[in-house]
């Protein structure tokens, strides 16, 4: 069985590909993990608010980098398991998926925790880890931009959700029940886990000695602007 997995940033999906691109019967590392996330000027779908087919890029036009990449994988018969953050998601990219893969949506229920995660990853750049070790974070001012730029990729996120879930049948599955017992968790939605390759390397949870809250230092003014918006999430 091969899998699209397709989430917004701090649901799980690396956690997540870990353990499903096992199940894949052929594996590549480069062409797989963040095969559409790959970072290059101008590669981001909201762009003070715009989708990315309408932004300004310095790169390749968006239809010819799209198609590139969606011919890439097709030179690979489709057969590789692949991670596609929602950010970088479009209509295109999302029929192509569903017409070549079976769909893993993963979503977070407590979206304030994933709020927070995501504007304290964003402020620190460290987005996983590879040990279990503390992970270190000076208190810091956040720029409500940030705040707001989540917001903004959550409402396109639900928009593109529906549309995924419309026109294709999809294995469901959320962050939480994930993380707390994730073979069994898996095996009841239909998904096999087998003994992990050599290729699985373990990712762990950021390990903060306090909430998260604690690290905002202008937390009244995130959890406002939060509240504000609730209702799209």
């Amino acid at each position: 069985m091969t899998y699209a997995i397709i989430s917004p940033m701090r649901a799980g999906s690396t956690f997540l590909f870990r353990m499903l691109r096992d199940l894949s019967d052929d594996y590549n590392i480069k062409l797989n993990d963040e095969f559409f996330n790959t970072v290059y000027p101008g590669w981001s779908s909201i762009d003070d608010g715009t989708r990315l087919r309408n932004s300004d890029r310095n790169y390749f036009p968006l239809e010819e980098e799209i198609d590139y990449r969606i011919n890439l994988l097709k030179k690979y018969n489709c057969k590789n398991t692949v991670k596609v953050i929602s950010t970088h998601l479009n209509t295109k990219i999302i029929d192509f998926l569903i017409d070549n893969y079976s769909v893993v949506i993963i979503d977070r229920q407590d979206k304030y925790e994933q709020y927070l995660s995501y504007i304290i990853a964003y402020n620190t750049d460290v987005w996983n880890k590879v040990s279990p070790d503390a992970h270190i974070v000076e208190p810091f001012e956040c720029p409500v931009e940030y705040a707001l730029n989540f917001l903004k990729i959550e409402k396109q996120w639900q928009e593109d959700k529906a549309y995924i879930l419309k026109n294709a049948s999809a294995i469901i599955l959320d962050y939480e029940n994930l993380v707390n017992n994730p073979i069994f968790y898996l095996q009841s939605h239909g998904i096999n886990i087998r003994p992990f390759s050599k290729y699985y390397k373990p990712i762990y949870k950021l390990n903060f000695k306090f909430p998260k809250e604690h690290y905002i230092k202008n937390i009244d003014l995130i959890r406002e602007t939060y509240k504000q918006q609730e209702s799209i999430l």
